[in-house]
Parts: structure tokens; sequence; C-alpha cells
């Protein structure tokens, strides 16, 4: 078992950390192309291609998951950050700047993933999926933050 700010912790998180990172860069280059050229493809405004997009379920994927993919690497950004400039290695305190994107990145990628979820699940059982995930992540919410708020944790 690794103990909390044991070195062999922080290299084995800070190697996770790294391969997701490096690994989302790529990924956003060849979404953001492959957004693009679908869009131009449309010859449609760009406001109209994205309003369209639920239609096209292939765009509608790649859109959904380059949300996600935003918001995983504004968070593993927050978390190197934190641990490189940061008190993170000693399990110091975040900055303001690095808990805000923190949750910008975890509210963007909240969507994305809801997003992709009904995309893949509503042709073939409706609503029901992505309405039962959003209704459990706010129950978790819900009594994550009241458990914090009462000092149960």
């Amino acid at each position: 078992m690794l103990k909390a700010g044991s070195p062999e912790l922080n290299f084995i998180l800070e190697t996770i950390n790294g391969v997701v990172l490096i690994l989302s860069f790529p990924l956003l280059i060849v979404l953001t192309i492959y957004i693009i050229s679908k869009i131009r493809q449309q010859k449609q405004p760009l406001h109209q291609a994205l309003v369209n997009a639920p239609n096209s379920t292939v765009l509608a994927l790649a859109l959904a998951l380059y949300l996600d993919k935003v918001g995983v690497l504004v968070t593993r950004v927050a978390v190197w950050t934190w641990r490189h400039f940061g008190d993170g290695l000693k399990g110091g305190p975040m900055n303001d700047t690095q808990v805000h994107a923190l949750l910008a990145g975890t509210a963007l990628s909240a969507v994305g993933l809801l997003w992709l979820i009904g995309i893949l699940s509503r042709p073939r059982y409706g609503n029901g999926p992505w309405l039962a995930c959003i209704t459990v992540t706010a129950i978790y919410l819900i009594s994550t933050c009241t458990r914090h708020l009462i000092g149960a944790d």
C-alpha cells in the first residue's frame, strides 16, 4: 500500500496524469480538424451546423467527445500545475485559479459525457439512460456536499 505523499505514489500519480494529458492534445487536434471539415461540408453557418449537430450522429459524437476531452484537459492541467508549481506534492492547498479550472473542467466533462450517453442510448432506450445518469449524479453531488457541509467527512 502506498502512503499519501510517498515518492512512489507521487511518481504514479504524475505518470498517470501525464499520459492522459499528453494523449488528450492530439485527440483534440484530430477532433478539431474533423469537426471543422464536417461543418464545412454542410455548407451552413457555424451556429446552424451546431444546432443541427444532433441530427448528424457522427458530428454530434465528435462534438460531445470534444467537450469531454477539453474538460479532461483542463482538470489535468489544473492538477499538474498544482503539483508542480504549488504545494500539491506536500498535500498543500490549490489556489483559486486551479480550483475554478477543476470545477469548469469537471462541468465540461460532465456535459460531454451526458451528451455522449444520450446520443448512444437514445435510439434504442429513449431518454431513460441519460436522465438516470443525471439523477444519480445529482443525488451523489447533493449527498456529498451535504456530508461535507455538516462535517461528516
